[in-house]
């Protein structure tokens, strides 16, 4: 369920921004709050799982693609 809300947040940034703005603007959106995420998961918790970051950017990537 964790990298199902990963896919989905990666992918709905990346469709807004990419809609509103531009279709590369949504995928580095999209990546950029993969990134965010894990660093605040490293601070917060004290582990960030490269796993998580990657499924982020798989939906970001796919968002893009959809533009």
């Amino acid at each position: 369920m964790d990298k199902a809300m990963h896919f989905a947040a990666g992918l709905g940034i990346a469709l807004a921004v990419g809609w509103l703005v531009s279709p590369m603007a949504g995928l580095t959106a999209g990546m950029a709050a993969g990134v965010v995420k894990e660093i605040r998961d490293e601070w917060a918790y004290g582990g960030a799982d490269l796993r998580d970051m990657l499924v982020t950017f798989a939906g970001a990537a796919m968002g893009w693609a959809a533009i």
